[in-house]
């Protein structure tokens, strides 16, 4: 008996110690990411938007254009409980920065992924320039990160059968932007692979007051200045077939991991082929990114799934031969230091070509880093 509460009482410290590590790491990634200066901004940017929405809470600033007038939750909360509203901002964004990379690292445990490896590849996230540290930088827009948290719970809680605790994650997402009525298809998709009938009218019921909630918003809130839908559509879908945005969207976007998956893209269609509403949401994400501009930014939806595929990979490493912890802190060295970025981050890189120079330095030396430990798995067999 004692020697079993003992061992679960290890176990609890082993875990928090990868938390406490977790949250030191992602404070220092936010402290070093710098703010930026609003004075430089355009007045109908999203930055300054959200501030303006904040500063005019409990009233509408009909000042603010679409899409933006309709993400109402994100700057109302600062509004209501700040009066420093630039301070609340970063504080928020801290906050749910900080609970979205610690549900990241329950996200890949619950997905069969050990404490150690869930722990190096959720740090390997947080020092991918283009979510964290990006959001830290503007942190007026931390209603990317609230809404992509309230996704990735409804994820997790989608595959507990959960439902009415998705439904209700997904109506506080969706009062914060739009990108949370991807659970509907995902949400659709696993109920149906999984043969449950039952809860399929349950879900198209709450997916029903989701698509409700998205319509009646916009009834509610006539804005006739900004970018419709219509237009974000005409102005940005092509732009998604151009070489630059396939290499943001597909590759830059994960930097330094991009080049793995092509190396493994076999173990990718299976994990595609064996989790069809994860592949479901990358179709949305796919599409959503035809109504918008920044590229890597718009993946962020994606990224739990990305990063638990990076985790599957390097768990079959770990499984095999126990991975040198010089090595992973090695990687997470890499991931650091490719991430560098010539516009936001206390350390700057001199120029934009540089920032390109170290993305592709570091998906190449990872990749070796990644192909070496293939092989020396092999070896063993």
């Amino acid at each position: 008996m004692i020697p079993q509460i003992l061992r679960k009482t290890s176990n609890y410290f082993i875990i928090n110690k990868y938390i406490y590590l977790l949250i030191f790491i992602c404070l220092i990634q936010i402290f070093l990411a710098g703010q930026a200066d609003l004075t430089n901004y355009d007045p109908n940017h999203d930055v300054v938007s959200y501030r303006k929405m904040a500063i005019a809470f409990p009233s509408i600033d009909y000042s603010v254009g679409k899409p933006f007038a309709h993400r109402l939750l994100s700057p109302w909360l600062v509004g209501l409980l700040f009066n420093d509203i630039d301070l609340g901002f970063s504080i928020f964004n801290a906050l749910f920065s900080i609970l979205f990379i610690i549900t990241l690292f329950y996200f890949l445990k619950q997905n069969n992924t050990s404490e150690r490896i869930a722990f190096f590849v959720t740090a390997a996230f947080i020092f991918n320039r283009y979510f964290i540290p990006g959001f830290a930088y503007e942190p007026y827009r931390f209603a990317d990160v609230l809404s992509n948290l309230m996704l990735l719970l409804s994820l997790i809680f989608i595959v507990k059968r959960k439902y009415l605790l998705v439904l209700i994650l997904s109506f506080v997402g969706i009062l914060t932007k739009e990108n949370v009525i991807a659970i509907v298809p995902v949400g659709l998709v696993f109920i149906l692979i999984n043969d449950q009938k039952k809860e399929l009218l349950k879900f198209a019921i709450s997916s029903v007051i989701l698509i409700a909630v998205f319509v009646t918003m916009r009834f509610l809130l006539p804005i006739e200045q900004g970018i419709s839908l219509t237009q974000a559509f005409a102005e940005n879908w092509i732009k998604l077939f151009t070489p630059e945005a396939l290499i943001k969207q597909f590759f830059f976007a994960f930097n330094p991991l991009f080049l793995i998956p092509l190396f493994s893209y076999k173990q990718f269609f299976a994990f595609n082929k064996n989790n069809l509403h994860w592949f479901v949401l990358l179709i949305f994400v796919l599409f959503a990114s035809l109504f918008g501009e920044d590229k890597e930014r718009l993946m962020f939806a994606y990224t739990p799934i990305y990063y638990l595929f990076i985790s599957v990979l390097f768990q079959k490493l770990e499984d095999t031969l126990k991975i040198k912890t010089t090595t992973l802190i090695a990687v997470l060295v890499l991931c650091w230091i490719a991430n560098l970025h010539h516009i936001w981050g206390l350390i700057k890189l001199p120029s934009r070509e540089i920032s390109v120079a170290f993305t592709i330095a570091g998906g190449m030396i990872m990749l070796i880093i990644f192909l070496s430990l293939i092989k020396e798995r092999k070896s063993i067999n």
